[in-house]
């Protein structure tokens, strides 16, 4: 029964990758940072099923203009008239700056800081369930609840004197079924004292289809993960790395640059480790997952 189920959701997604197919692309690659020789990776888990292209996607650039900055400024309580940076940024802010809104030229990422109440002492903070429930009216709220968007969880975003200061509600975006990852997938809610946002950082970039793309299979990715062709390099103090989990999904590369498309990638999730085999952290890496002309 689990081998005709597998076979029918390849099928199922086959048949949505069918429809996807043009011309070839030229993709930007996921960056290289060697993992350092001494080093250990085992992989402890079995390699994932992948189909042998998926669907390529441009990411539409935005046009950011500083009525689209001020419209979104009233949406987070802030008036007036937006100013550049040097940092590829549009920036508002109220008259006591404790609410300060930067929006990305390049992408049209926000981000919303209320540097002040961060990490305040002893806060009333609400349940996960409440957490989720604020986070997700907000997004509501400002225009930014896609249908392809999921709670991923919440986790403690913040703390001051070993006490936690605010809650942080992650978000995760999926496309044809395949999770968007790597440092650009930025969609998370802070939340503070009596339920306040304190921070907000959300890109939901615009796609249109072009073409496909061709995947290498997973044993090629995961030599090139034990051959040291990842990315991000591990932790100095790391030793020894157990992948738990390998999957695929959609690079973006910042929040800040862009990107002209997404970037098929293996997702390798596990834990570092130290040189007497003592956890350090959680582990995650990309290898570039497509093959190109």
């Amino acid at each position: 029964m689990r081998k005709i189920v597998c076979y029918l959701l390849l099928v199922a997604l086959m048949g949505i990758i069918s429809a996807c197919r043009g011309p070839g692309i030229e993709f930007r690659n996921v960056p290289l940072n060697n993992v350092s020789d001494d080093i250990d990776i085992a992989v402890m888990t079995p390699l994932p099923e992948t189909p042998d292209y998926i669907c390529s996607y441009r990411i539409i650039k935005p046009d950011i203009t500083c009525q689209y900055v001020t419209e979104y400024g009233a949406k987070f309580g802030i008036v007036g008239e937006p100013s550049n940076t040097n940092f590829g940024q549009m920036t508002m802010s109220n008259p006591e700056k404790d609410k300060i809104l930067h929006v990305y030229s390049e992408t049209g990422a926000l981000e919303y800081n209320c540097p002040n109440k961060l990490f305040k002492v002893n806060p009333e903070l609400p349940s996960d369930n409440e957490a989720i429930d604020i986070a997700t009216n907000f997004l509501r709220g400002i225009g930014f609840l896609f249908l392809d968007i999921d709670v991923e969880n919440v986790v403690i975003g913040g703390s001051t004197n070993g006490i936690p200061s605010h809650l942080l509600v992650k978000f995760t975006r999926t496309i044809d079924g395949f999770p968007i990852t790597g440092p650009g997938s930025k969609f998370g809610i802070r939340i503070g004292d009596e339920g306040e946002i304190v921070r907000v950082l959300v890109w939901h970039p615009e796609f249109e289809q072009a073409g496909e793309i061709n995947i290498i299979e997973p044993y090629t990715a995961v030599n090139s993960l034990q051959t040291k062709k990842a990315y991000p390099a591990a932790p100095p103090d790391c030793k020894s790395i157990k992948i738990e989990d390998i999957s695929l999904g959609y690079y973006l590369s910042s929040i800040d640059t862009y990107q002209q498309y997404l970037t098929p990638a293996y997702i390798f999730r596990g834990k570092c480790y130290n040189g007497k085999g003592e956890y350090l952290q959680d582990y995650v890496s990309w290898v570039d997952a497509g093959t190109y002309p």
